[in-house]
């Protein structure tokens, strides 16, 4: 799993952590709210007896009432006592009847303020619980995609696992063709180097082949170009040279060096790894320090190649490279 993924996975976790302690809080504070609405019907409930029992008494009250009426028209001699305790009756009466209503007023509009507060809280509570809602549902869609992607790359990953190895493969395959072409090619020249023998040459040099053969060829190279433009045809020397050119006519290594090297540098637009690598195994190795690559022969810094790094013009900087190569290496 890559680091991305890991801080993703995190980052969900985290979030789910952080909702189900939002969803607990917004619980509490639900059953909070529960528990005062049901304080504020048992106070209602409280209330609603006082009120039965004022009323029970009024009744009372009233019952007397009729009572002593009933009194007063059965007894003439104790009216005046009797419409005194009747009017006190009376009294007492429209007192509790003004404490009822109070009382009654004040309990419809605390219970209308906590039937408001009640559907407040609700609703409140409502829109907490469909905003958490959505909020799963985003994290839940997210959580899929997120593993989806995961899976896409994985898939990736395999394929670009397979594609490399495979790459690496074909690469080890024209690697092991190369060496065994540069074994062949030694084990030639070493067939073919100069001997002394009774028609044969021996030239004195202090110099070392850099590569396989590479005085024999520059010689003969030599040599054809002088025949081609300073050399009188039918004249001894052109014989000898004809004679030096036909007898070692064979292909030398310089030639592949130079097939090679026009490969690379045919529409050079910069430095790769398989240019690269084509000039170590020729013996090559590229200085890569300033702004422009130095090219040189491995051991010997006599000769150096100069070229751009990143060229404006890609078909005219590598022709450019590559005569320059030709001239100054081989």
């Amino acid at each position: 799993m890559t680091p991305v993924l890991i801080a993703v996975c995190i980052t969900l976790a985290v979030s789910l952590a952080f909702v189900c302690r939002q969803w607990q809080r917004y619980r509490q504070r639900y059953l909070s709210a529960q528990k005062k609405l049901t304080q504020q019907d048992a106070q209602i409930e409280q209330l609603t007896g006082q009120v039965e029992g004022k009323v029970s008494a009024i009744a009372q009250l009233n019952q007397r009432l009729e009572n002593l009426q009933d009194k007063a028209e059965d007894s003439s001699h104790t009216l005046d006592a009797y419409q005194q305790e009747i009017s006190t009756l009376q009294s007492t009466n429209q007192i509790l009847t003004q404490q009822l209503e109070q009382q009654t007023a004040r309990f419809s509009t605390q219970f209308e303020q906590a039937n408001t507060q009640h559907q407040e809280t609700i609703a409140a509570l409502n829109d907490q619980m469909k905003a958490l809602v959505k909020e799963k549902a985003d994290l839940d869609t997210h959580l899929q995609n997120t593993e989806q992607s995961w899976s896409s790359l994985y898939h990736e990953l395999e394929v670009l696992s397979d594609n490399k190895a495979q790459q690496y493969r074909v690469q080890i395959a024209e690697l092991e063709a190369e060496i065994r072409q540069l074994k062949q090619d030694v084990q030639t020249a070493q067939d073919e180097q100069i001997q002394v023998i009774e028609t044969g040459l021996l030239l004195q040099t202090t110099e070392q082949d850099l590569y396989p053969q590479e005085r024999m060829a520059i010689l003969l190279d030599v040599l054809n170009q002088t025949a081609k433009r300073g050399v009188v045809k039918g004249s001894r020397r052109a014989t000898v040279i004809e004679d030096l050119l036909d007898s070692n006519n064979s292909k030398f290594y310089r030639d592949k060096l130079i097939a090679g090297i026009e490969k690379g540098f045919k529409a050079y637009d910069g430095m790769n790894a398989k240019l690269r690598r084509m000039l170590t195994q020729m013996n090559l190795e590229l200085d890569q320090t300033g702004r422009h690559y130095k090219l040189n022969f491995r051991g010997d810094s006599r000769y150096k190649v100069t070229f751009a790094k990143t060229p404006s013009d890609r078909q005219r900087a590598g022709q450019n490279t590559l005569q320059n190569i030709k001239r100054q290496l081989l």
